[in-house]
């Protein structure tokens, strides 16, 4: 689930930057009808969704509950090392 909504996340963020940027370059109309706005707004969008990717994996997962039937093994921490007698 946690990857499904970072891809709809991206896609948002990118439509958002780039309809903002054809949206400018409609009524602005600089440069003669080159998508300068649209194309700046792609690129800072694209920029955006993979930090906002980045961002969501590195974030710790969180324990699996073993009442939900899920494995938790990929979440126990190891075991802690005995003290030494010395």
């Amino acid at each position: 689930m946690r990857l499904y909504s970072a891809g709809i996340e991206f896609c948002a963020i990118l439509v958002f930057f780039a309809g903002g940027g054809w949206f400018l370059d409609q009524q602005l109309e600089i440069l003669d009808g080159f998508p300068l706005f649209l194309l700046s707004g792609m690129v800072l969008g694209l920029g955006l969704g993979i930090y906002r990717l980045q961002l969501t994996q590195s974030k710790p997962r969180k324990p699996a509950d073993p009442a939900s039937g899920q494995d938790s093994k990929a979440s126990e921490t190891p075991p802690e090392d005995p003290p030494s007698s010395s």
